[in-house]
């Protein structure tokens, strides 16, 4: 699923061992980390924090959820829910028609689709972009990279 073989795996440190170097990216620079389906990445840096043993807030870091952040911008309603439907990646991808080399689901692509889904929702400023609430968010990042 997400690309990455035993291969490039052999003689790589640990959870643990890369732990406090992962935090460290994380939470020194003070930036906003944008993350496709937060939760789900979120949720298993916890889990891999917890099977080892090493304390981990869900709130460790600041952070912003492209999906949650395309799917207002998509609008597509969740009749059951409420709110809007989550897109997948690949939705997100064809749907603002970004071109990024390699496969979804492989670290290096997906990282470099959120950044044109992101760049893209704040450089879009037709009549659609009004549905995306949080356009000075996507701007401060924009500005926060460039800086």
């Amino acid at each position: 699923m997400h690309g990455i073989t035993d291969a490039q795996l052999a003689g790589a440190p640990s959870f643990a061992e890369s732990w406090s170097t992962i935090r460290d990216l994380l939470t020194t620079s003070g930036k906003t980390v944008v993350i496709y389906n937060a939760d789900f990445d979120i949720g298993m840096l916890w889990s891999s924090a917890r099977a080892h043993d090493i304390p981990m807030r869900w709130d460790e870091f600041k952070h912003e959820c492209a999906m949650m952040l395309f799917a207002r911008f998509y609008g597509e309603e969740h009749e059951y829910w409420g709110g809007y439907t989550w897109q997948k990646l690949t939705t997100a991808i064809s749907h603002l028609n970004i071109t990024v080399p390699g496969e979804a689901h492989d670290a290096e692509h997906d990282a470099a689709a959120t950044a044109h889904i992101i760049k893209r929702l704040a450089e879009d400023t037709g009549g659609t972009v009004r549905r995306v609430d949080r356009l000075s968010l996507e701007m401060n990042l924009l500005r926060e990279q460039e800086g």
